[in-house]
């Protein structure tokens, strides 16, 4: 199945550090995507978070994904999975289950 990956006009910059969000579930379009909130400017890196959407789009499941993250900052993960949690995706019929991964990416600016 293709993974479908946020345009970049559409990663967001907040107050201070540049986060950028990408989502990549399975033929699910993101409905609602939420932005870390994290105070700090002394860390940055990039956080990949796994996730479990079931068929009305909601979030059921996360856990950090080491894989391809830079940074295991207490911080920074705990914003990512908060902001995880949060996401909406369209709903499925197909599938009633299906997994993916949120990457966020927090730059210094």
């Amino acid at each position: 199945m293709p993974l479908r990956r946020a345009p970049a006009h559409r990663r967001p910059e907040i107050a201070g550090t540049n986060r950028a969000v990408t989502a990549a579930v399975p033929v699910r379009e993101r409905e609602t995507k939420a932005s870390p909130a994290y105070e700090s400017n002394d860390a940055q890196g990039i956080v990949i978070i796994e996730i479990t959407v079931d068929a009305q789009g909601r979030v059921q499941n996360t856990a950090f994904h080491p894989q391809g993250s830079t940074t295991q900052d207490a911080r920074l993960l705990d914003a990512a999975l908060q902001a995880a949690r949060q996401a909406r995706f369209s709903p499925s019929e197909a599938n009633a289950v299906q997994t993916g991964t949120i990457t966020y990416v927090f730059r210094l600016q």
